[in-house]
């Protein structure tokens, strides 16, 4: 019995199987059962449509910038978003967990750092800014992550916009703080806590 090539679409996937060719009178009912018989797996591919879980973080940061932060005055950069304000700039970035996996939700929780405008970042340390912190810190109801389902990008954007909008709200009240400390070279957590003030 010769060998022939089978072709089938079963749930969206499309797979080649090797195998002996049936008789055409045989109805495709009669096949599709035993198809996979020899089926070459490194030759499947999925046909149907699918977003995977981290597109569901590009997902999220394309509604939030459309949505609400580009009328902020915003820039984004991938998944950081930068305005540039009187003496400072905020960095709002969207941080992915490290546990997600291949299935939803996408996790992530928010960073915003501070960089002053007349203090140098000290080079010495690892970070870029001159503070940095969740969005827990600066918004107390702000949970400290966030989940993102296929159908939810643009609703979970919504609820974080406001919790980022009452985040720089709050940031003004911490530069003195900051700008203290940055000026003798040292890196904040944000917002710097009150022991820390003490010791300036």
């Amino acid at each position: 019995m010769e060998e022939g090539v089978i072709r089938l679409r079963v749930a969206g996937w499309r797979a080649t199987a090797s195998r002996p060719a049936r008789p055409t009178s045989w109805r495709y009912l009669d096949l599709l059962p035993n198809a996979l018989v020899g089926l070459d797996v490194s030759r499947c591919r999925r046909t149907g449509p699918r977003m995977s879980v981290r597109k569901l973080g590009d997902q999220l940061c394309a509604d939030l910038y459309a949505r609400h932060l580009k009328n902020l005055g915003f820039r984004k950069r991938g998944r950081t978003f930068v305005r540039e304000r009187v003496g400072y700039r905020e960095d709002i970035s969207i941080q992915g967990s490290s546990w997600n996996s291949g299935a939803e939700p996408w996790q992530f929780c928010v960073n915003v750092a501070i960089t002053l405008s007349d203090v140098p970042v000290n080079i010495e340390q690892k970070y870029r800014h001159h503070a940095v912190g969740r969005l827990g810190r600066l918004v107390e109801e702000a949970p400290p992550a966030f989940n993102v389902l296929a159908g939810n990008p643009a609703i979970v954007a919504d609820q974080l916009a406001e919790y980022i909008s009452r985040a720089c709200d709050a940031i003004p009240g911490t530069l003195d703080a900051i700008r203290v400390r940055a000026k003798r070279g040292l890196f904040s957590p944000l917002p710097v806590p009150l022991t820390w003030t003490n010791d300036t």
